[in-house]
């Protein structure tokens, strides 16, 4: 991680484009939900719980790292890498002034487009991947991925998969040396597989199947891949992963991790989550700098899942038996690295009943900071109790600001993109609305939280939903803080 940039992407709702000189000089759940339209997905269901997440103590996994010259090897690297010359020095900001600037990335017009992830060369030069769907298409779920790389002040935009009848999803990116590595799902040929694809500077290569190698014999169904860059070289992937005993017969789903420095030979797959049926909703996955890979995700059922976290820091797969962070619902879980290599720092999507008609739930965003395997006590990010808050996105600046994004829904019931920040010494700051508020639009589903190589000012990504269009339109919005 020392090497590579963090960035933040919210996709957003908003028709907004507003000035655009940072970037050019300051530069889910099943597969299904991307095809939906204004519908609810798991992430967004509410399930009433009188729990209090202050009340849950957790008991750290053991995490101590077997004995090993290379990890202590990796550990004195730590320690060196305010040596190394990529190191963003970062002045300080103040959020709670400047502009947050937005623009339109997928620019679809008619049709969904969703699933975002943002990621930064060190020039600055700005790429975004996400799945959109086929406007002129019949079948019932017919998605493509789409890229679009921005220098100066444009984006150039391109499909990065053509398959017919075939839904090609979840998009993932890593940066590494100013290659962008991109991974994700899809079944043009069969069951849904992983695959991976890279750009070095002339075009993204053939997409290369990762997991149908890895299956031994059992049909799988294989998606939502997190890729990861390795501190010591080579990448993981913590991807979702269901058997398939018979037609539309599926087992619980799994979260798998494969690994490989050549794409044609990955290796595994490592069983890193395993959950009662039906298994985990979604994830997030990060290396820390002594190359530990570390796993947050939502299982369960989608209207009470459970925090789970696993990590291969002794050596093997360790999960947290239950969740470490709740005892009740918990979704949508963002996973980012603390600038000192080792802190990780979640958020997540609960769901307290409401204050005063405890009839009714209320979305609420947690945070948690993980130190050691062992999770803190979880404090709430929004700090509401009338509205509806979720599907947060998590990322930690150079100097250790902590920033959480998020959808609010107002008294209307239409979302809007909230931020809130903080420094770790005092609470979160009152939240921020960096989308428009207008009944035209519905801004959601933040994601992708990255900061700016030289710069080191946010960017995030976020959806838009544009009522009333038939198609349904929804677009790719990125967002950015500048100091005016």
């Amino acid at each position: 991680m020392n090497k590579h940039t963090i960035v933040i992407l919210i996709a957003s709702l908003s028709l907004i484009a507003c000035s655009t000189d940072e970037p050019g000089g300051d530069a889910a759940l099943d597969e299904d939900v991307a095809v939906q339209s204004d519908a609810s997905s798991p992430e967004d269901v509410e399930a009433p719980d009188d729990t209090s997440a202050d009340d849950i103590v957790q008991t750290p996994l053991d995490v101590s790292p077997a004995p090993d010259a290379d990890v202590l090897d990796a550990a004195n690297d730590v320690a060196d890498v305010a040596d190394e010359p990529d190191v963003v020095v970062v002045p300080p900001y103040d959020l709670s002034e400047g502009t947050w600037h937005r623009e339109n990335v997928s620019q679809s017009e008619n049709t969904f487009s969703g699933s975002q992830q943002l990621a930064f060369l060190s020039d600055g030069t700005a790429w975004v991947a996400w799945s959109r769907r086929n406007p002129d298409s019949q079948a019932p779920s017919d998605d493509d991925i789409w890229v679009a790389k921005r220098t100066g002040t444009s984006w150039a935009i391109e499909p990065h998969t053509v398959a017919a009848a075939a839904q090609m999803t979840y998009p993932s990116l890593s940066v590494v040396d100013d290659v962008v590595h991109l991974a994700l799902s899809g079944y043009p040929f069969g069951n849904q597989t992983v695959y991976y694809s890279k750009n070095e500077g002339a075009g993204f290569s053939a997409n290369v199947d990762l997991t149908t190698v890895l299956a031994q014999g059992v049909p799988r169904r294989d998606f939502h891949p997190v890729i990861n860059a390795a501190p010591s070289g080579g990448f993981a992937v913590a991807y979702q992963s269901q058997s398939l005993t018979g037609a539309d017969v599926r087992g619980p789903s799994q979260i798998h991790v494969l690994r490989f420095t050549d794409a044609s030979a990955p290796q595994g797959p490592e069983l890193a989550i395993d959950w009662a049926s039906p298994g985990c909703l979604n994830h997030d996955a990060v290396f820390d700098a002594n190359g530990h890979l570390h796993i947050v995700a939502s299982c369960g059922n989608a209207l009470a899942p459970t925090l789970v976290y696993a990590t291969d820091a002794s050596g093997s797969w360790q999960q947290s038996q239950p969740a470490p962070g709740t005892g009740r619902y918990a979704a949508a879980p963002s996973l980012a690295l603390d600038p000192d290599g080792t802190t990780l720092h979640v958020a997540w999507a609960g769901s307290p009943l409401c204050s005063p008609d405890t009839t009714q739930s209320c979305g609420e965003i947690y945070y948690q900071r993980v130190e050691n395997g062992a999770f803190s006590r979880s404090v709430s990010v929004s700090n509401t109790d009338t509205e509806r808050e979720h599907v947060p996105a998590i990322g930690v600046d150079a100097n250790g600001l902590i920033i959480v994004a998020f959808h609010r829904f107002n008294e209307n019931n239409i979302p809007g993109i909230f931020v809130t920040w903080t420094d770790g010494t005092k609470p979160f700051s009152d939240a921020r609305n960096i989308s428009p508020d207008t009944a035209d639009l519905r801004d959601q589903s933040p994601a992708s939280i990255r900061f700016h190589p030289e710069s080191g000012h946010p960017h995030l990504l976020y959806r838009t939903t544009f009522p009333g269009t038939q198609p349904l339109r929804t677009e790719v919005f990125h967002a950015y803080w500048a100091p005016q």
